[in-house]
């Protein structure tokens, strides 16, 4: 009985870490504000 829930809890932790490693590689990057840059910014770029 103690042998199937090791089997079963390691089971889980490798369904969560593969969960949890997909959702913060994708999922969030669509998440982050990228605000328009103004247009006086082009004054002070090296490469137009």
């Amino acid at each position: 009985m103690n042998n199937v829930k090791n089997r079963i809890a390691k089971l889980f932790v490798g369904f969560m870490t593969l969960t949890l490693f997909f959702l913060a590689n994708s999922t969030s990057c669509y998440y982050i504000h990228q605000p328009e840059e103004p247009e006086e910014i082009n004054d002070f770029k090296w490469i137009k």
